[in-house]
């Protein structure tokens, strides 16, 4: 469905007609106007918004093996075991991390293009006012000038300049008028929610955890992902169980760079084993002496999947 937009150009006008007259004292307005680059102001502008084609949903999901970062000074930070990260520069960081805590966290989109069809005017009739306006002050200002009854040399020569100046504002005014059309292509994004859907879980350590509406998981969940780490399981699955709607999986995966960033944050005894440089000649992405706290997938579904409500059995 398109949407049709007009913009109001009375105010820029107007405040593109003071700008001129006041530049008429300082550098003239046909010089300022060839400075901008012969850029006049659009008038009567008019802008259409169509979609183009189908609509994509994705589904982000994202694992924080030892807690997600929560805002400094809230009641879950002032409660729970925190721990203040150390950027680096020296600078405390202003988020705490749970500790021993995993969670998940979903955000639902859509994105699509669209297409903006734009029209407008140049050189139309507030243009033209505001030329002539021009025109009539650098000439009056130009006659001051150059008929003072002792002029000095810079007199005349600003007098001269102005009634030039004044003679290009004059050919300004009366300059055809334009209309012009343009059509951008764009893809947008739009956030939903950021809510997990339900008949979320994902598999650790060969045990199915569910996850609520929230990302919390449930109770051991710290415990089943240290037994994956420790014993190098591989990426987590990720299970959506939305009976007629359909199912989808997914899988997290966790590099070296999350394994050993888990390994810290937690203060694992054996935090070298999972931080160890990789061997000389192979090619780690992300390096595993970086340590990254998160781990994110994304499932494609059809629109309306997870962005519409359940129905009720």
């Amino acid at each position: 469905m398109s949407s049709i937009k007009f913009e109001k150009t009375t105010m820029r006008a107007m405040a593109m007609t003071a700008l001129c007259l006041a530049l008429v004292s300082a550098s003239g307005c046909a010089t300022s106007w060839a400075i901008n680059g012969g850029k006049p102001f659009e008038e009567k502008v008019r802008k259409e918004i169509v979609p183009e084609g189908s609509v994509d949903e994705t589904l982000h999901i994202t694992l924080f093996p030892a807690g997600a970062p929560i805002a400094a000074g809230t009641a879950q930070a002032s409660t729970a075991q925190a721990s203040t990260a150390q950027p680096r520069g020296g600078t405390v960081a202003t988020h705490t991390t749970l500790r021993n805590i995993p969670s998940l966290q979903c955000r639902l989109s859509q994105s699509g293009d669209e297409t903006e069809h734009r029209s407008y005017r140049l050189y139309g009739s507030t243009w033209k006012k505001t030329a002539a306006l021009a025109f009539v002050a650098e000439a009056a200002l130009a006659a001051a000038y150059l008929l003072k009854s002792d002029p000095e040399v810079a007199d005349t020569a600003f007098g001269a300049y102005m009634a030039a100046d004044a003679l290009g504002t004059g050919v300004l005014a009366f300059f055809p008028r334009r209309d012009r059309f343009r059509s951008t292509r764009s893809r947008e994004s739009l956030d939903i929610h950021q809510l997990c859907p339900p008949g979320l879980n994902i598999e650790v350590a060969g045990r199915r955890i569910s996850v609520d509406r929230n990302g919390k998981l449930e109770d051991n969940a710290d415990e089943y992902l240290r037994e994956h780490f420790e014993r190098s399981l591989g990426p987590v699955a990720v299970h959506i169980n939305l009976g007629q709607r359909g199912q989808f999986q997914s899988q997290l995966e966790l590099n070296k760079g999350v394994t050993c960033g888990w390994a810290r944050s937690t203060s694992h005894p054996d935090v070298n084993r999972f931080c160890q440089p990789p061997p000389p000649g192979t090619a780690q992405i992300p390096a595993p002496t970086k340590t990254i706290d998160r781990v994110t997938t994304m499932l494609f579904v059809t629109p309306g999947t997870l962005s519409q409500p359940r129905p009720v059995p």
